[in-house]
């Protein structure tokens, strides 16, 4: 019984991590470790960032390679153990994440951040209702609940969404999330009450006016943790370099 339970979890998983990969490449196995490429067609050193086991995952969707399909037979293990631990499934999901920021950009970089905002929602909601539980009081409780939620965004955010740009040191880069974050409820708030306040229609649909305050206070901050809290840094060499060229 528990090797039938361990094919059907391997099954249901290979299947699960072939799908998740599907929008990256055009091929049936995109994660197959049973592939052979002409070297001269290689990415040039440092393009390539694999994580994990899926070399041929990554050269297909950094090395933008064509992929010409030829069907094997694939028997059950005889010999050996699986290399996919935990471990290898959690580093596959983080290559997934690099690819498609890699891939889809700006898109999947934004929605990466509005999960990593939905995520700090709960944590949001958890503090505040196990605050009140534990006897404080309600506005004490929703400013406290707010300090731990917009801490997991910076550090998710950090190793996530922008986890691919140089790091900067914790206490300032946290205080401009902070800041951000700020600004972003006050014009979430702020638009509510302005849409609520003077468009009669808003004023009778304040759900909708609600969902448009949190999509715009939401790209505010995206907008902000994008080009200020975690801003691409040009190195000093490439500056030099940059401006030698131009020199010349």
């Amino acid at each position: 019984m528990l090797e039938i339970t361990s094919r059907l979890w391997r099954f249901f998983s290979s299947r699960l991590a072939t799908l998740l990969a599907r929008p990256l490449v055009a091929c049936s196995d995109p994660l197959s470790g049973f592939f052979a490429t002409d070297r001269r067609l290689l990415p040039a050193d440092g393009r390539l960032q694999p994580l994990g086991y899926k070399i041929g995952l990554e050269l297909m969707v950094r090395g933008r390679l064509r992929v010409q399909e030829v069907a094997i037979d694939f028997d059950d293990r005889d010999q050996g153990s699986s290399k996919m631990t935990w471990r290898q499934q959690l580093n596959y999901l983080r290559h997934l994440h690099r690819l498609y920021l890699f891939k889809f950009g700006g898109m999947a970089r934004l929605l990466s951040f509005g999960l990593v905002g939905a995520s700090g929602f709960v944590i949001d909601v958890a503090g505040y209702l196990v605050l009140q539980w534990l006897g404080v009081e309600h506005r004490l409780a929703r400013l406290l609940s707010f300090w731990p939620a917009v801490t997991w965004n910076w550090r998710l955010n950090r190793g996530l969404t922008f986890g691919e740009r140089r790091r900067q040191p914790h206490a300032p880069q946290w205080a401009k999330f902070v800041a951000g974050s700020l600004l972003g409820i006050a014009i979430n708030v702020g638009s509510y009450t302005l849409l609520t306040s003077l468009v009669d229609w808003f004023a009778r649909h304040r759900l909708l006016a609600l969902l448009g305050g949190v999509a715009l206070g939401g790209l505010i901050n995206f907008t902000i943790s994008n080009l200020y809290v975690y801003r691409r840094h040009v190195a000093a060499n490439d500056t030099r370099r940059g401006a030698g060229e131009r020199v010349q």
